[in-house]
């Protein structure tokens, strides 16, 4: 199942998150704990500090919402960075986690937007994870016996130094604007794929390589197809950074004169050789037979720009 919410995603998955879990034995008595604490607002806790990234973290709960953040009468989780970097930003992309204690799976609530971490703003988070009726009610398996599990899943961070030197000081960056590329993919016997995931044959855009890949049955979800842009590991970016602006397109194959392609603009910085951006849920499944001929499926990317920013 899926929900979205705003800039974040609620899906379940059986894969433990990997980074950061905690089991609370006892939520009643994490609760009295908060209550009797001396700081002035005694409605969360800081859990174990963790390292992610060489970076300090603390997972903040609020097993009764974060108020000041429209999340009453719901649970809130908020990822912290202990120790912000003087003048530098800390990007970073995040999974929440609750573990269902009946079925061995995970809701996860999956991020959709990168977050920036600084000095000025050192947590973001999900002030409605889910509601504390729900969390509460024992067929959903989140609480069990007063005990429930919390996780978080840090997917990616980077430091940014300074990060308006690249629009401001011309004298130490250069910007430098690529052409532009379409390349097709044509997939045959789109049924009978067997592995979860495939990837489409290699193209160079400017001596770097790209490629596709698509998650026929959904990588966390089994009712969508995912499509994703990849940069191949073999292509090194030198400290640079890529921005690229692409579209990400299913033809549209049925004889009806007013069938529409399916599509989907990216937009996304390629900070090192390996890393994907696309979209999950591209298309729901229910949604394919219009995109089928002869059970084959036809996907394009149109790169309508690439821009280099040498640091």
């Amino acid at each position: 199942m899926s929900e979205k919410m705003g800039e974040y995603l609620r899906i379940v998955r059986e894969r433990i998150p990997a980074t950061y879990m905690v089991k609370i034995e006892s939520l009643v008595s994490l609760k009295k704990a908060i209550a009797a604490t001396n700081y002035p607002e005694k409605d969360h806790v800081e859990l174990n500090h963790f390292t992610s990234g060489n970076y300090t973290w603390a997972l903040c709960l609020y097993p009764e919402g974060n108020k000041k953040d429209d999340g009453k009468d719901h649970i809130s989780l908020y990822l912290k960075l202990v120790e912000p970097l003087d003048k530098k930003v800390i990007a970073v992309m995040f999974n929440f986690f609750i573990y269902d204690q009946l079925r061995d799976n995970y809701l996860m609530i999956q991020g959709l937007k990168e977050k920036r971490f600084h000095v000025a703003k050192t947590e973001w988070g999900v002030s409605r994870v889910i509601s504390l009726n729900d969390f509460d009610d024992a067929s959903n398996g989140f609480l069990k016996d007063d005990s429930c599990v919390f996780g978080v899943e840090i997917v990616y961070a980077y430091v940014n130094v300074q990060p308006q030197v690249a629009v401001v000081h011309t004298t130490t960056t250069t910007t430098t604007h690529l052409k532009s590329y379409s390349f097709k993919w044509e997939i045959p016997k789109f049924s009978k794929l067997k592995l979860p995931c495939d990837y489409s044959p290699e193209f160079n855009i400017n001596g770097r390589s790209w490629k596709l890949n698509i998650y026929p049955n959904g990588e966390l979800s089994s009712r969508s197809i995912d499509l994703y842009l990849c940069l191949n590991s073999t292509s090194s970016t030198k400290g640079n950074k890529l921005f690229v602006e692409a579209e990400l397109r299913m033809k549209n194959q049925a004889k009806l004169s007013e069938g529409k392609d399916r599509k989907q603009t990216l937009c996304r910085w390629f900070l090192a050789g390996g890393m994907r951006w696309g979209y999950s849920n591209f298309i729901g499944l229910e949604n394919l037979e219009d995109f089928k001929l002869k059970d084959k499926i036809i996907i394009e990317v149109n790169v309508k720009e690439i821009a280099l920013v040498q640091m």
